[in-house]
């Protein structure tokens, strides 16, 4: 139930950036922009991947493209720590990082803006098992996969170039990983025009 939750989150987040976007729409001007977000905030893992990880911390670097029309192209990349759950003795040390490409739409110029992006990428994940002190490597594995990654965000722009931003994205990890996760983020996006 939890998890239904979690996701029912996100879609209402989703309505409430479309909403908030719409009247911006009447404020584009000509020429397009690029966008450089530096984002952190936490990652929840869903569905059966909550029973293997627990809630952690996430950094994430997404530089876009925006056309004078709102089309345009985001490059997302993400790492965390995703912590697995205790299950016995031994103590993992993980590192996950996606690499996304994301065609996306843009809602707005002026002060609020607003997009909804979906594509998709690789992930990586590095994992070590290590001893009950935690002192020794036990076992170690290096997985890379495919993934799929939809994202929304709405950006609150301060001042010429700068602003705050806060991001809601769903990734989904196939193959040997099959992770799903929804992370919230927010920071710092600087705009060049």
């Amino acid at each position: 139930m939890k998890h239904v939750k979690n996701v029912i989150l996100v879609g209402l987040v989703g309505l409430v950036l479309m909403a908030a976007a719409a009247p911006a729409a009447a404020d584009r001007k000509p020429g397009g922009w690029v966008g450089v977000g530096l984002l952190g905030g936490a990652v929840a893992p869903i569905g059966a991947t909550a029973d293997t990880h627990q809630e952690g911390l996430a950094a994430t670097l997404r530089v876009n493209w925006t056309s004078r029309i709102g089309l345009g192209l985001e490059l997302a990349a993400e790492y965390s720590p995703l912590p697995r759950q205790a299950s016995g003795p031994e103590r993992y040390e993980t590192h996950l990082i996606t690499a996304a490409v994301l065609p996306r739409m843009s809602f707005g110029k002026g002060r609020w803006r607003s997009w909804l992006g979906a594509g998709g990428g690789v992930g990586y994940e590095s994992l070590r098992a290590l001893d009950e002190e935690g002192l020794e490597v036990v076992d170690s594995s290096h997985t890379v996969t495919l993934v799929a990654t939809g994202a929304a965000g709405l950006e609150m722009h301060l001042a010429q170039g700068v602003g705050l931003s806060a991001v809601a994205s769903y990734t989904r990890h196939f193959g040997e990983l099959d992770y799903e996760l929804i992370a919230l983020t927010g920071g710092l996006v600087l705009v060049f025009q």
